[in-house]
């Protein structure tokens, strides 16, 4: 007798087992990162072309297709500022098999902002997929769901987006990156389409440079820009040390950021910190643990 279909049955079975629980496992929490994960906040926001970091689906999408193992990361972020306090919490889920045809990566992500006159939560679902189209270049798109509660007026809305994004290696140390948000939108209140360009440059896996330029499509010839510029640095096989600067006119502030990581065969734990370059009391941490399996 052929028990082939009844193993695959408990095998699909256990997955959507795994699936479920870790759905619920973000949704009983706090939850709250609209943000990139520790490794682009603390390279001043900088890795839409970086290939090393599978939190592609907060970034650009298409670094998915050069993940190498399946993850699942739980993120914490917290943030302060004068009259606002903001946390986060999120979970992702990578699927990076090589039987996979897509790569594919989903996050779900609950942020809970509170101010003297008001107070938000915030839900997003993203699914995101990502494939070599030709040798070195990789294309990803990034489906999102996002859901805004204001607890006071009770007021609710739900907007639908996509995003799309690419990176081409050139070399093993060349790579670039491209990435349009908002470049399909159901928003009830239409946001303007951002455009990223990115280059990281790598000397022999133990330093990066990364460079990004941002810059939103508004409507008047006085666009804004954002720059960003990161040094990654890995000092042993497990640990590696980033810093990072930006420059954010869409804000008139700038930002210094640096962070750390250490990385073992099955898990990883990543860390992040930024502020306000003028020393105010804005403040952001950002933390990851990551399993690999």
């Amino acid at each position: 007798m052929n028990h082939k279909p009844s193993f695959l049955l408990k095998l699909f079975k256990l997955k959507a087992l795994f699936y479920q629980f870790l759905f619920l496992c973000v949704g009983v929490s706090l939850q709250a990162n609209l943000n990139h994960g520790p490794v682009a906040s603390s390279l001043g926001g900088a890795g839409v072309a970086s290939m090393s970091d599978v939190q592609g689906v907060f970034m650009n999408p298409a670094s998915i297709a050069n993940a190498q193992m399946n993850h699942l990361i739980l993120n914490l972020q917290t943030q302060e500022t004068q009259g606002e306090e903001a946390g986060d919490w999120s979970v992702l889920a990578v699927d990076a098999g090589r039987e996979s045809f897509i790569k594919g990566g989903f996050s779900y992500v609950k942020r809970e902002i509170s101010s003297n006159s008001s107070r938000l939560t915030k839900s997003r679902w993203e699914l995101a997929g990502a494939k070599y189209a030709t040798a070195g270049l990789g294309i990803g798109v990034s489906l999102t769901k996002e859901k805004t509660h204001n607890l006071k007026s009770h007021i609710e809305s739900v907007d639908y987006n996509m995003d799309i994004g690419s990176i081409y290696n050139f070399t093993p140390s060349w790579s670039v990156g491209a990435l349009i948000e908002n470049a399909f939108t159901g928003k009830e209140v239409r946001q303007y389409r951002s455009t990223s360009f990115g280059f990281v440059y790598r000397l022999d896996n133990k330093f990066r440079y990364l460079v990004d330029f941002s810059f939103q499509d508004v409507a008047n010839p006085n666009r804004k820009w954002v720059s960003k510029i990161g040094i990654d640095l890995r000092v042993s096989e497990s640990v590696s040390w980033r810093f990072g600067y930006q420059s954010n006119d869409l804000e008139s502030r700038n930002y210094y950021t640096a962070g750390f990581s250490w990385q073992g065969p099955r898990l990883g734990f990543y860390y992040a910190f930024q502020n306000l370059t003028d020393n105010s009391a804005e403040t952001a941490h950002n933390v990851d643990l990551r399993v690999f399996f």
